[in-house]
């Protein structure tokens, strides 16, 4: 029985670009179970990466970043 993979992406911080090498990388480690991306879904520049989340079977899971004058990433910390 191959290892179950949850895949948590925070798409504010990579290309989309990238998701078919990483998927790549990861088939021959196990299974993927959980596929989910977290953004602030409201960032024009991030339309793209939704888009291929969805045709990725990700789970979008928005996440705002409110307390942008605090320098925090609100999504890197709910991943965390």
């Amino acid at each position: 029985m191959a290892p179950k993979i949850a895949l948590l992406i925070d798409a504010e911080n990579i290309s989309h670009k990238y998701l078919p090498r990483i998927l790549e990388e990861i088939a021959p480690h196990g299974q993927i179970v959980l596929r989910a991306a977290y953004a602030d879904w409201q960032i024009p520049a991030l339309l793209k990466w939704h888009d291929i989340a969805v045709a990725n079977n990700f789970k979008i899971r928005h996440q705002s970043n409110v307390a942008k004058e605090q320098e925090l990433n609100n999504t890197s910390i709910c991943l965390i």
